[in-house]
């Protein structure tokens, strides 16, 4: 039994350092930036701001683990041999905040070649596990003038999926052999006193895994934080991408096609020709240019808005019944001017909880795609009624327009998407309102959907629960 017990505690040991080593390693690695990275090619490098740029979030990251020893970056150069890169020994500050509390780094050189303290098999072997995507931990401790340590190691991909090089981690093993050793003297005492032994040493096992537990949820709560942080950072520079992107692209005609023509404008007067029907035309089609760019601006500031955190719906019970009639009500002008006939089935039992101004935004939408997409003389069908299987009330638009392709239903709903359907009078698409509509329709507790294909029309559909089948 105690040697069972002994057994089980080194195997559990060695289990739990070699887990914490590959989920070290595996955050380091989530954290190098890879484009700037392999813009690090030269040693002079090592003072520029790219390489302090590089290698800041990795120091604070090591700043967090205090058991890891060492955090660095290698590359792969000539297929198989190894240059260092990123080394968080190579920051003077966090050199000397290791060295007040005990422990020399030694920094290396950028470019500084490595090898690997292992066998031909065995870095074979590391090199194959990293090429395909896996993370690599050595079963065995190894021991330098510096301490003990077991090294996890994670594959860094460029841009092209391609393997480049990975990411080290030196975990402190001085715990584990201490831990082995007490077991080991542990166990020679327990020939005399087996069943009081046993007992110590199954407590001992306990706070062992206790105490193993506790330090890996403080590293994955740790290792959570900075991963949520990069993200959130991916995310809103992706967003002022895509918004600068749409700003750019749509307001650049609106706005050279209004100073246009009030250049041509300033030109008739100058001339002194009696030209008031050409100004009139001109001027309408400026306030239509500058209403095209409002609807645009007012698109992305909505986006912008409903993708916030910080924004709170403030929900009530709400008639869709209402909603529906004043929408076709501010839509009628729009779908007569292109001859469109519109039919409405509407159910009395209409009922929801929600935010009436984001629900007519929502549902306005549907409406008046509808009538864009739709060529002259075609009909329009919009229905508003109650589901009693899912206790849902649906709201859905249906148009006689060209229909969507199977690759456009797949992105729909996505932002900035531009399908292969086109407005059939020349009207404007920011590519932003569906998502809009989707965003609105989950924050309460609904869902959209597009039921077409190609040549027979397009159905869109908005479910939301009624009071009290919120999900």
């Amino acid at each position: 039994m105690l040697g069972y017990l002994y057994l089980q505690s080194v195997r559990l040991q060695t289990e739990v350092l070699q887990q914490a080593t590959r989920d070290l390693s595996r955050v380091a690695a989530s954290l190098v930036d890879v484009e700037l990275h392999e813009q690090l090619v030269a040693p002079a490098q090592l003072a520029s701001s790219d390489y302090q740029r590089a290698l800041a979030p990795l120091v604070r990251y090591h700043q967090q683990m205090p058991a890891a020893h060492s955090v660095y970056t290698l590359r792969i150069v000539n297929g198989t041999d190894l240059v260092f890169v990123l080394n968080t020994a190579a920051d003077p500050s966090f050199r000397a905040e290791q060295l007040a509390k005990g422990k020399a780094l030694q920094p290396a050189t950028l470019l500084e070649s490595y090898q690997l303290p292992y066998s031909a098999e065995k870095r074979a072997a590391l090199l194959a596990a990293l090429r395909a995507g896996d993370t690599w931990v050595d079963a065995e401790v190894f021991t330098d003038e510096f301490g003990i340590f077991i090294s996890g190691h994670s594959p860094l991909f460029n841009s092209n999926k391609q393997f480049i090089g990975f990411t080290s981690v030196d975990y402190s093993a001085d715990s584990y052999r201490q831990n082995i050793q007490a077991l080991r003297t542990s166990g020679l005492v327990a020939l005399g006193w087996s069943l009081l032994i046993s007992i110590v040493l199954a407590r001992l096992s306990m706070q062992l895994r206790q105490s193993v537990a506790q330090s890996l949820r403080r590293a994955d709560m740790a290792n959570k934080s900075l991963q949520f942080a990069k993200e959130r950072a991916e995310q809103a520079n992706k967003a002022k991408s895509e918004v600068l992107a749409i700003a750019s692209h749509d307001l650049k005609n609106p706005i050279a096609a209004i100073g246009s023509m009030a250049v041509t404008i300033q030109a008739l007067r100058q001339q002194g020709l009696d030209e008031r029907v050409q100004e009139d035309e001109l001027l309408n089609r400026i306030n239509l240019t500058s209403q095209r760019m409002s609807s645009v601006i007012k698109a992305i500031l909505d986006n912008q808005e409903l993708e916030s955190t910080t924004l709170v719906v403030e929900k009530e019970r709400v008639n869709l019944l209402g909603i529906c009639k004043a929408i076709m009500d501010f839509n009628g002008p729009a779908a007569a001017k292109k001859n469109l006939k519109v039919v409405t089935n509407f159910a009395s039992k209409s009922e929801v909880h929600g935010d009436s101004i984001l629900l007519h935004e929502a549902l306005d939408n549907y409406v008046s795609n509808a009538i864009k997409y739709s060529p002259p003389g075609k009909t329009i069908y919009v229905s508003l009624r109650y589901l009693q299987s899912v206790r849902m009330v649906e709201f859905a638009v249906r148009d006689e327009g060209v229909g969507l392709t199977d690759e456009d239903l797949q992105k729909v709903f996505g932002k900035f998407q531009k399908l292969s359907a086109r407005p059939t009078a020349g009207e404007h698409s920011t590519g932003l309102g569906l998502s809009i509509v989707k965003t609105i329709i989950e924050l309460h507790d609904g869902s959209v959907g597009c039921d077409s294909k190609p040549g027979e029309g397009a159905r869109f559909w908005a479910r939301l629960p009624v009071p009290g089948a919120e999900r």
